[in-house]
């Protein structure tokens, strides 16, 4: 991979996310040096209906996008479940002649058969997350990072004697008709891919660039679903369940037998505080019976995560950021002692503040930028070439992967 356009101040980035209820893209400029990002262009669009955005919907806009981007401007690309899902796992070998040096051949055979056996063990469960069947599971991006030899941390292994290598391999997987659709429009395009994987995995990555952040539950509130997940171990720990936004509207639209959109001006004006208070209260209460389902989805999801240190934070994400009950709500629960810390404190997670914490500075107001989108564009900043041998040996060996197993399936 090229990365010479990170070595000079101003360089240019696209990127792009696709979520069920979500696509945002921007082309941006970033300075390096000074950790900082101009936004050029911005495009975002919602979709709050019953099915969502699809493939096709990114398919069409991103072929439309990246026809403006010139092939020199690199370019971020990713999903949210479960239009892609991608993992991150160390893999060893123990090797017979330790005492030998790791030649070329040897490294070669190494990568291969793990990259075989991470895929054969995946799969069933990737088609399960995605909903598809596992013949239809696409190896679309993989990449090598954190090698170590004897479990000592190495840029290249090759010439050195050990018994065990090891490496993190993390694998992003797409419906393969989705992805020869993706792998079109980037050939006509002829640029370069800097990244390409599932949004849980690039907000791992984006957020290990806070220096001593404590263990925090972060609670994603859509329109429709929730995920929630532990931040910096999204790809393991995250789960959705079944409330969102949605929930407070259908209980407005069910009690007062209104349609949907005059249900959001009702939402609205009790966010703004726009109603009497015997109006305000009642609201209250019918508010308060849906918020609870919400918080104790939250708890049970919770309740499965294994944590070394117990949670004294939790971040609120998304919708709802201005509806008044809802930290308040949170405040009230009792959560599961196994997991969390006592007192926890709550509190809305902004783009100021994720800006502020990875000390990157952008050049408009943050909370006009998605945040999905933000943490794409914080992802140049961590980006780098230090494997890059290893990782020339995997992208060859998984496009021969990838043959084999479409031969295989027919």
């Amino acid at each position: 991979m090229n990365l010479n356009f990170f070595r000079k101040n101003w360089k240019p980035v696209f990127c792009f996310f696709g979520g069920l209820r979500e696509i945002s893209a921007a082309t941006a400029l970033i300075d390096f040096d000074n950790k900082k990002i101009k936004v050029k262009k911005y495009y975002s669009c919602f979709n709050d209906s019953e099915d969502g955005f699809g493939e096709e919907d990114f398919i069409k806009i991103l072929s439309r996008l990246l026809k403006k981007i010139s092939k020199k401007t690199p370019v971020i690309l990713y999903f949210e479940q479960p239009f892609a899902k991608s993992s991150k796992v160390r893999l060893s070998v123990v090797r017979e002649n330790p005492l030998s040096p790791l030649e070329y051949d040897d490294l070669e055979n190494i990568i291969l058969n793990l990259a075989w056996r991470l895929y054969d063990k995946e799969r069933i469960f990737v088609s399960q997350k995605m909903k598809i069947s596992e013949w239809d599971v696409a190896l679309a991006n993989s990449k090598i990072t954190d090698p170590r030899i004897d479990d000592k941390k190495v840029l290249n292994p090759l010439g050195f004697t050990c018994k065990t290598l090891s490496f993190y391999l993390e694998n992003t997987y797409f419906h393969s008709v989705f992805w020869d659709a993706i792998k079109a429009i980037l050939e006509q395009w002829g640029g370069e891919l800097l990244f390409l994987g599932e949004k849980n995995l690039i907000f791992d990555k984006s957020f290990s660039l806070i220096n001593n952040i404590e263990p925090a539950i972060s609670v994603e509130i859509g329109y429709s679903s929730t995920g929630i997940g532990i931040i910096g171990d999204y790809l393991n720990s995250f789960k959705y369940f079944d409330w969102g936004e949605k929930n407070l509207l259908r209980a407005i639209v069910q009690n007062l037998s209104l349609s949907f959109e005059l249900a959001k001006e009702i939402k609205k004006m009790y966010e703004e505080g726009e109603m009497s208070e015997n109006a305000k209260n009642w609201f209250k209460k019918l508010f308060e019976k849906e918020l609870k389902l919400l918080i104790d989805g939250v708890s049970l999801a919770a309740k499965d995560f294994s944590v070394e240190k117990k949670i004294k934070r939790i971040y609120l994400f998304g919708s709802l950021k201005q509806f008044p009950l809802l930290v308040e709500e949170f405040q009230k629960q009792r959560w599961p002692a196994s997991v969390f810390a006592n007192p926890v404190a709550i509190n809305f997670y902004s783009n100021e503040q994720f800006l502020n914490d990875t000390e990157i500075s952008l050049d408009q107001p943050a909370e006009e930028i998605s945040f999905n989108l933000l943490v794409g564009l914080v992802y140049p900043f961590l980006a780098d070439a230090k494997y890059e041998e290893m990782n020339k040996i995997l992208k060859r060996r998984i496009k021969w992967l990838n043959q084999n197993i479409l031969k295989h399936h027919k």
